[in-house]
């Protein structure tokens, strides 16, 4: 737990179901028993801000840890932050070995950004395809999926990224009531979201 760098130590026992009752708490609660980490699938804690994605992504990392799995929390801002430190110093590959080798990794707040540069690109698409299969990825993100592809700049690594992303994750929709006082985009509140996501066909 202590290798995790966890921002809060999260228990989903500790989690307040009432306040958002619309949240898949039945499908969550299934998640932490595990069985994604012996498919080596993802998941992927899609909704607006503010309704509990980072504490849900850090609960589940908690799970897993004391299943006996070796975990590491981030932010996607800082991943980059740090490859990109890499290929001044020309330790990329060093670094990037860190979130390959745990069991799993918990990407926090991707996509958040406006755009990504080339190698930032380049950078997440080695994350995402060298774990594919081989490590889950627990990853919180605030936009559509087809809000995703214009923020690389590279239309090729965004389409290998996310199919690789989308094909091995268990998408779950978190809606409802913010925690914090922020008003929240309208594509969330008409479930746009929700119908597309179902619609794709990823696993349950």
């Amino acid at each position: 737990m202590r290798a995790a760098h966890f921002d809060d130590v999260c228990d989903l026992r500790d989690f307040d179901w009432l306040f958002n009752p619309q949240l898949p708490k039945a499908r969550l609660l299934e998640r932490a028993r595990g069985h994604y980490l012996t498919e080596r699938a993802s998941i992927l804690l899609c909704g607006p801000t503010g309704v509990g994605k980072t504490f849900v992504a850090q609960a589940l990392g908690l799970a897993a840890a004391r299943q006996g799995r070796r975990v590491l929390f981030t932010k996607a801002n800082a991943y980059l932050a740090d490859l990109a430190g890499g290929r001044a110093d020309g330790s990329w590959q060093r670094r990037l070995k860190r979130y390959l080798t745990p069991d799993v990794l918990i990407l926090d707040d991707f996509a958040f950004t406006e755009k990504y540069t080339l190698p930032q690109g380049e950078d997440l698409f080695e994350l995402v395809s060298r774990r594919y299969r081989k490590g889950s990825l627990i990853v919180t993100v605030q936009r559509e999926p087809k809000d995703i592809y214009p923020l690389f700049p590279s239309p090729v690594v965004a389409e290998a990224l996310l199919d690789r992303l989308l094909n091995s994750a268990h998408i779950l929709i978190m809606q409802g009531r913010s925690y914090r006082p922020q008003q929240r985009p309208s594509a969330w509140e008409d479930g746009a979201f929700g119908r597309e996501t179902v619609a794709a066909g990823t696993l349950s």
